[in-house]
């Protein structure tokens, strides 16, 4: 039941065309962003980790949704600790099977 009101919630307020488009500007900058930073390694040769660029990019959009702030602006954010939570999150979904919970 509560699984439900919380997705009915984040559907209303999150995935409505309206929020969509409100939030599109957000997207629109976090992705271009993301762009500036492989041109930029690309330029150099660094190597990216699109583990984590990817992971940073769904944390700042998500921060800016929710707090207004970038994922490296948000002061409570422990930036040392990203690797670990990227590493902890592929674990977990390297863990994860869809034909275990879908026919």
């Amino acid at each position: 039941d509560d699984w439900r009101e919380m997705r009915k919630l984040a559907m209303v307020e999150l995935f409505s065309t309206k929020k969509l488009k409100a939030f599109r500007h957000i997207r629109e900058e976090e992705s271009e962003l993301l762009v500036k930073k492989i041109s930029k390694a690309a330029q150099t040769q660094t190597l990216v980790d699109l583990r984590k660029v990817l992971f940073s990019l769904t944390a700042s959009t998500v921060c800016r949704l929710a707090f207004g702030q970038t994922f490296h602006e948000c002061g409570f954010v422990d930036m040392d600790r990203v690797d670990e939570l990227v590493l902890e999150t592929e674990s977990i979904i390297g863990s994860f099977a869809f034909t275990d919970f879908f026919p």
